[in-house]
């Protein structure tokens, strides 16, 4: 559920499927997603969308980023199993002279993965990126950047 949740977040994320025959636990994580969505839409529906160019062919990341780069929310979704650990990611659209707070703010706890605990600058989000999550089939870590002013 993680993996479809995480993927909607990004479009209408409308809730396609029969609630009623969902178990408790499949409702916690819902509401989860739903919480994630409702603190983030106002970025979600004006920010510009990205899609960064996948360097493997089954891991995606794309996401939005606000129209004067203050911040970001970018997903990166794993497919299939990788032959190799998963490549950095770059980030397009941010202020290069900024320094950005990240923070996973998916609710889904697999795969484990913290970025960086230290704010990183645009550019080096931009020139070097982050790593990858670990490897982990049909998995998808969503994370926040906000610049701090």
């Amino acid at each position: 559920m993680a993996f479809r949740a995480g993927t909607a977040l990004f479009g209408h994320f409308g809730i396609e499927w029969d609630l009623t025959a969902a178990t408790d636990d499949d409702l916690a994580g819902l509401a989860g997603w739903i919480d994630v969505y409702k603190a983030n839409r106002g970025l979600l529906h004006t920010g510009r969308t990205v899609r960064l160019d996948a360097t493997v062919e089954d891991a995606w990341t794309y996401g939005v980023v606000a129209p004067d780069g203050s911040a970001a929310i970018l997903a990166y979704a794993q497919l299939d199993e990788l032959p190799h650990e998963p490549p950095r990611f770059r980030i397009p659209g941010l202020d290069r002279s900024a320094r950005y707070a990240i923070e996973r703010i998916d609710p889904a706890a697999w795969p484990s993965y913290e970025p960086p605990a230290a704010s990183v600058s645009g550019a080096a989000l931009a020139d070097v990126g982050l790593p990858g999550p670990p490897p982990a089939p049909l998995s998808i870590v969503v994370l926040r950047l906000v610049a701090q002013r």
